[in-house]
């Protein structure tokens, strides 16, 4: 599930549109039609995105993909006591894959979650290079192995989001974390303020 936010005080939308090789054109009109993007200016509190093929994912992770929001938010993961480094450590896009299998074949990572890893990889991949964003290989790499670290760490040690909760901005700030993650997806150039 993707979230976008915008305060109602400040921001208008003419359009949105999410760059992603996996969202079909139904899927584009479904959006649309979910957005209420009709009309040529939109108020947009609060709109939710769906991708069939995220949406499993997304279900999975329950909003643990990020970015890396800072060095203090680097300190605090790296405060965390007994969590795996394994993802955290990664330099290249070749060590982020070769984590996820050292972790499955290791057995602290499930098939399917590993599976779903390397899925996610692949679509974020192909949506943040489609992007046009000319930092797009650095923001990708840290987008990834930041997502990647915070699904580990879900497996490792499970949290409960609860139905009605306040923006999660300690020990890891999830909050930034997701708009960080959404933020190379959005083409920003067709909206307008006022």
């Amino acid at each position: 599930m993707l979230i976008l936010s915008a305060s109602p005080h400040t921001h208008l939308f003419a359009a949105a549109r999410v760059s992603s090789s996996s969202f079909s054109s139904s899927n584009s009109s479904s959006i649309s039609y979910l957005l209420g993007v009709r009309s040529t200016v939109w108020r947009c509190p609060c709109a939710v995105l769906c991708s069939s093929k995220a949406r499993g994912m997304a279900e999975m992770v329950d909003s643990a993909v990020t970015v890396f929001a800072s060095s203090s938010g680097s300190e605090k993961r790296a405060a965390e006591p007994g969590h795996s480094r394994t993802f955290l450590d990664v330099r290249t896009e070749e060590d982020l894959l070769s984590g996820i299998k050292k972790e499955a074949e290791s057995g602290r990572l499930p098939s399917n979650v590993a599976q779903g890893m390397e899925e996610l990889y692949q679509n974020y991949r192909n949506a943040v290079f489609q992007s046009g964003n000319p930092n797009a290989d650095e923001t990708f790499l840290s987008n990834m192995i930041v997502a990647l670290d915070r699904i580990f760490k879900e497996v490792e040690d499970p949290f409960v989001f609860l139905p009605y909760h306040k923006a999660i901005r300690e020990p890891f700030d999830y909050y930034m974390f997701g708009q960080n993650y959404i933020r190379p997806l959005i083409d920003f150039s067709g909206f307008e303020t006022r």
